[in-house]
C-alpha cells in the first residue's frame, strides 16, 4: 500500500494587520537596521582613525534617527 504525500498546501491563518500599519512596521524595522549598519561602519571609523568620515556617518545617523522617530511616532498616534 503506498502513502499518497499531501499536495496542497493549507494555507496558514495570520492575523491580520492594517495595511498602512504593516508598511509602518516594514518601513520602521527598515530603517533599524539601515541604522544599524550606519553605527557599525561609524564604529569601525572612529577605531581606524577616519575622523571625517565618521563625522558624515554621524550625520546620516542622526538624519535616519528623525526618520526613525518620525515613523514610529506616526504609527503610535494612528492607534490612539
Amino acid at each position: 500500500m503506498k502513502k499518497s504525500l499531501k499536495t496542497s498546501v493549507e494555507p496558514k491563518i495570520v492575523p491580520q494587520m492594517p495595511v498602512q500599519s504593516y508598511l509602518d512596521y516594514k518601513k520602521a524595522n527598515r530603517l533599524k537596521a539601515e541604522l544599524l549598519r550606519l553605527e557599525a561602519k561609524w564604529a569601525q571609523c572612529k577605531l581606524s582613525g577616519r575622523i571625517e568620515e565618521a563625522k558624515k556617518l554621524e550625520k546620516k545617523m542622526v538624519d535616519k534617527k528623525k526618520k526613525l522617530t518620525t515613523c514610529i511616532g506616526k504609527k503610535v498616534s494612528k492607534d490612539k
